[in-house]
């Protein structure tokens, strides 16, 4: 923390002042400038104004901007990612460890004949592992343009607690990338050595070996884990794509029988353009007047917000504990059916309702159950906040009881009191409540042109959809949505081509075994139905530990989901089903050509 005098500025002059914003400026990390008990005073003229330096501080925003419980949330969200980002990266090595199996085992052959030329194994195993590195760098040239699809494609997203991933300072990370690339680099050697040793382990022979011979049974098992592995990363990866999706679909289907996506709200201030409440007034009748004559608008309300507490309310004379926020808001006659809320039980807010007529409040479904339980809320009596006219904390009788607009996901019960707004001390601002007749962004465009027309200093704040608004308290399940559902793509591609390889090789290395079985008397569909009964036993190992796998992230993916469970049936089975129908699309093709084996061909080969 640092203080003024620190700058070597004891007092505020002219020069001084600019001095000292000078050495603000200067300072490599954003701050924050917090004034403690005293206010500032004013240094804009060249006359000498002394300034108590230990009245203001300096904060580094981003030590002290962001609170505890949101840094938990991003580092659970960056731990995610984290986790997602290192599935696909081993997803990868599988695919190139599996690659340079079937490779290996289609040079027996080859392999072969080099030892018996005098070549030693280390060397030829060097060589694979040569191939290996040049094959992990190919790879990483051709994801450098999708890199940098996802680095600007979740710039636009924003993290838990509301933090907008666009105004961090994301840089890139020399070092972070050469440890990742080593680590690849390295798993896929590994992977590639190993299957060196396996096919260079059958050739003990120095005679050239026949293409038909059958694959060994290490070589089947080690193929058997690297598609597993592969599926089961995959199944991860598309279902955490799947939840977050589930979870933004839930979100959104908040207010659906209110049309939120017609509902427009915009926050208009005129505190800090000199209008006196009186003035205030007239602004917002007049336009409120406009509104109701245009015609992309279906119907205008005005609202104003007079905040909430979390603290005791009186209610029938005796202290009642609020379990959550409960919001406050001044509104006129139309603002239900603006929004397009219906009367459970009661009645509305009247012109009738006016500042010489008795208190009356209209609640919501939630708060009259918090009121009266399985009984009426009606006729209930609420002691009111601050800001009413002619009185001090009166009562207010509840007339009728609304049903619940949900404007914050975290809160599906809330809990809301609507005063009529001619009871109320007019303040000079308030809410803009829309409902737009056709395209909401039209009807935006017709609020700005009449503010503007009205008076040019004017600019509606936060203008936005009812749906938009939910929208944006889900930026980071959209984000999740997008960063899983663009990694988890990948490595479905990379798990299909496993695949394909894997039946291909199967076909070819099964040659001999078929040949018998059409000799036998065996049909073309009853030996392409076993290339497709062994890809579906591989991809359903892959898929129990995929599950398995899904197990132990749930902790991980549980705070991050909207109403929904990390283990939902209906999403594992659906990415299941998925994975399955695509493994077996591609294992058509080698199938085929299993039940269209040429027996002669096949004999003479032999």
């Amino acid at each position: 923390m640092l203080h003024a005098g620190e700058f070597g500025v004891p007092t505020c002059t002219s020069d001084g002042y600019r001095e000292w914003r000078g050495a603000l400026e200067r300072i490599r990390h954003p701050v924050v400038f917090t004034p403690g008990d005293g206010d500032w005073k004013d240094c804009s003229s060249s006359s000498e104004v002394d300034v108590d330096t230990r009245l203001y501080t300096l904060r580094n925003v981003r030590s002290a901007a962001i609170p505890a419980a949101v840094r938990a949330g991003m580092m659970q969200f960056g731990t995610l990612l984290s986790i997602t980002v290192s599935l696909l990266l081993v997803a990868g090595c599988l695919t190139a460890g599996m690659l340079l199996l079937v490779r290996t085992e289609d040079r027996r052959d080859e392999l072969a004949e080099c030892l018996a030329l005098g070549a030693t194994r280390s060397r030829l195993a060097a060589g694979i592992a040569a191939e290996a590195t040049i094959l992990s760098v190919l790879g990483a040239v051709l994801a450098i343009p999708v890199s940098a699809l996802l680095y600007h494609g979740v710039r636009g997203f924003g993290l838990p607690g509301g933090i907008d991933i666009e105004l961090l300072e994301l840089s890139f990370d020399f070092g972070a990338w050469f440890a990742i690339a080593g680590a690849a680099l390295a798993i896929t050697c590994t992977i590639a050595m190993l299957a060196t040793v396996l096919g260079l382990a059958g050739h003990r022979s120095l005679r050239v070996q026949s293409s038909a011979v059958a694959t060994p049974a290490t070589h089947r098992g080690l193929r058997t884990a690297l598609l597993a592995g592969q599926v089961a990363i995959t199944l991860v990866l598309v279902a955490g794509a799947g939840l977050f999706a589930r979870s933004l679909a839930t979100a959104l289907s908040l207010n659906a029988e209110l049309e939120s996506s017609h509902i427009v709200t915009a926050d208009v201030s005129l505190r800090s353009l000199g209008y006196t409440s009186e003035r205030a007034i007239r602004f917002f009748d007049e336009l409120r007047d406009r509104l109701q004559t245009n015609g992309t608008i279906a119907s205008v309300s005005i609202a104003q917000p007079e905040g909430g507490t979390f603290a005791e309310r009186t209610i029938d004379g005796v202290p009642r504990q609020m379990p959550s926020f409960l919001r406050e808001t001044a509104i006129d006659e139309a603002y239900f059916s603006t929004f397009g809320l219906p009367i459970v039980e009661g009645r509305g807010l009247t012109r009738a309702d006016t500042a010489g007529a008795p208190l009356v409040v209209v609640v919501s479904e939630s708060f009259g159950r918090l009121i009266a339980g399985d009984g009426s809320p009606l006729g209930h009596r609420i002691t009111e906040g601050g800001g009413v006219v002619g009185a001090e904390r009166p009562v207010a009788e509840v007339v009728g009881v609304v049903a619940d607009v949900i404007t914050d996901v975290n809160t599906t019960e809330p809990l809301a009191m609507y005063y009529p707004l001619a009871q109320r001390t007019r303040q000079p601002f308030a809410t803009l409540v829309v409902r737009a007749a056709g395209d909401p962004r039209a009807t935006m465009r017709e609020v700005t042109a009449v503010l503007s027309e009205m008076d040019p200093r004017v600019t509606p704040a936060q203008m936005s959809t009812l749906y938009e608004q939910i929208g944006r308290q889900m930026s980071p399940q959209r984000f999740g949505m997008y960063v899983l559902g663009m990694l988890g793509g990948i490595a479905l591609v990379l798990a299909v081509l496993a695949t394909y390889v894997v039946a291909a090789s199967m076909v070819v290395g099964r040659r001999r075994e078929m040949s018998i079985r059409a000799a036998l008397g065996a049909r073309g569909t009853q030996l392409g139905a076993i290339v497709l009964r062994d890809t579906v036993r591989l991809v359903g190992i892959g898929l129990a530990a995929g599950i398995a796998l899904a197990l132990l992230g749930a902790k991980t993916i549980r705070g991050l989901l909207y109403q929904v469970e990390p283990l939902e049936p209906a999403v594992l089975a659906s990415t299941a089903s998925l994975i399955l129908a695509c493994a077996l699309l591609v294992s058509l093709k080698p199938a085929v050509e299993a039940a269209r084996l040429d027996l002669t061909r096949s004999l003479r080969d032999e």
